[in-house]
């Protein structure tokens, strides 16, 4: 029986291979198709979700700035920082050693080919993610007896995927693919820490969002820099109510913006726990560039205030 389920799994997983490959390659050449004609199937996904025709090669809005810089903003560093893996190479460059193990999550694994023995091994109370994309994540609560097979096979099915084809998101799409396990930070309830993100540039926080139970009820909150609260929303996702600051604000927008001063614009987000801060990506194409802003004119504000440069940081690779 045990040989038939093996056989089974193979079986499953030869057909997903499969598949996925030649998902990936249609997608591929649509996206090479559409950036070849000037993006119209691009350019109709941002009128349907933002509500206004773009202007791409001229972009005066946030959400117009951001798909600027995928489409035309091809600067290497965004590949590294993009890679969960190498992005630890860049906090090395940037601020050393120390303090890059000091604030990112500690590693358990890193493959390229996740088994449900190595994921065991690594134990329970982390994270499972892929390097080369974003919201791809498994959470394994501490204690938990969960179906290692499974989450190795889903796993297995990110590594062969290739992300943000269809939105231009270029620089994901020659990641090696790899699999990290990581500490799970956990908030005072026991629950996954809140994911708190700065927008930053030139150095400058100009606004923070926190997204609230992001397994559960996903709602998001925005707040000034000194964490005013903000009457926005962006993009269909519910909005939270509004939360007192939290115990590492000071600390976490520091370090925010000492890595932003490198970028005209980044967005630099966080896990904050009950005891300690990790930083958890740095991410270039918010929302891809398609989240409406409620109320609409703060697109024009925010996009008026990012001022586009080329990169001038210490990354030279």
């Amino acid at each position: 029986m045990k040989r038939k389920l093996l056989v089974l799994d193979w079986l499953n997983e030869a057909l997903d291979i499969f598949v996925e490959y030649w998902r990936t390659m249609l997608e591929r050449r649509r996206a090479q198709r559409d950036l070849a004609r000037g993006c119209p199937k691009l350019k109709q996904m941002f009128l349907r979700m933002v509500g206004y025709v773009p202007d791409f090669v001229a972009p005066k809005t946030m959400n117009e700035k951001i798909n600027w810089r995928k489409l035309y903003d091809r600067a290497a560093v965004y590949q590294v920082i993009a890679d969960k893996v190498r992005l630890r190479d860049y906090l090395v460059a940037r601020v050393g050693a120390e303090r890059a193990d000091a604030v990112l999550p500690r590693r358990r694994l890193v493959t390229r080919w996740p088994t449900s023995a190595r994921l065991a091994a690594a134990g329970t109370g982390v994270a499972i993610k892929p390097n080369h994309g974003s919201g791809w994540v498994t959470i394994v609560a501490k204690g938990d007896t969960p179906d290692w097979r499974a989450i190795a096979a889903q796993a297995r099915s990110w590594l062969r995927r290739t992300y943000g084809l269809s939105l231009q998101e270029w620089a994901y799409w020659a990641i090696p693919p790899q699999l990290i396990v990581e500490d799970l930070v956990l908030s005072a309830d026991g629950h996954p820490a809140q994911d708190i993100k700065f927008a930053v540039m030139d150095g400058v926080c100009v606004y923070i969002f926190v997204e609230q139970d992001r397994f559960l009820d996903h709602r998001l909150s925005y707040y000034e820099p000194d964490w005013t609260p903000m009457q926005l929303a962006m993009g269909t996702n519910a909005v939270a109510a509004h939360q007192a600051a939290p115990r590492f604000l000071a600390e976490m927008r520091a370090f925010a913006e000492e890595i932003g001063r490198d970028f005209d614009y980044i967005r630099v987000d966080f896990l904050c726990g009950a005891d300690e801060w990790r930083l958890n990506e740095l991410t270039m194409y918010r929302s891809s560039g398609v989240a409406a802003f409620d109320p609409p004119h703060l697109d024009l504000h925010f996009g008026q205030m990012w001022k586009h440069r080329p990169y001038s940081g210490i990354w030279r690779g």
